[in-house]
């Protein structure tokens, strides 16, 4: 199991351990929790990480109208998407394919903000996956 499975597989269980845990199911909670995951997985690029988690949960989670399902396996591949990029995971298209012209165009706004704090080499690997989508 990669990575990117494995935090997919990890979303699962912080969703199931909270049903288990809680007579109501709070899937705004749980995508607060899961957001904060997301950003432990990606420490060394914490400000970034946090934007990405921000992205994710406004463009997603807010406006769903059924938070009780939130977040959907839809959702949990777009973050699962978004570590890929963060991670710099080789073939990252894979995960990213489930992006849309404007999450690209967001997360490579977002990542022209943190740009001078962000390693050379991540910050270079992004950028190449935002032209190779013609997010800039």
């Amino acid at each position: 199991m990669d990575l990117i499975e494995k935090f997919s597989s990890d979303v699962e269980k912080i969703k199931k351990h909270y049903r288990a845990e809680h007579q109501t199911y709070n899937g705004e909670e749980v995508c607060n929790q899961v957001a904060a995951f997301f950003e432990q997985q990606n420490r060394d690029v914490a400000s970034l990480a946090h934007s990405y988690a921000g992205y994710w949960k406004d463009t997603y989670i807010l406006p769903s109208q059924n938070m009780e399902e939130e977040p959907t396996q839809e959702h949990i591949e777009i973050l699962a998407g978004m570590l890929a990029l963060l991670l710099d995971v080789e073939d990252s298209y894979e995960f990213t394919e489930c992006f849309s012209q404007e999450d690209w165009k967001q997360l490579c706004q977002l990542t022209n903000y943190e740009a001078e704090d962000l390693p050379l080499e991540l910050l270079s690997s992004l950028m190449k996956n935002f032209v190779d989508n013609q997010a800039v």
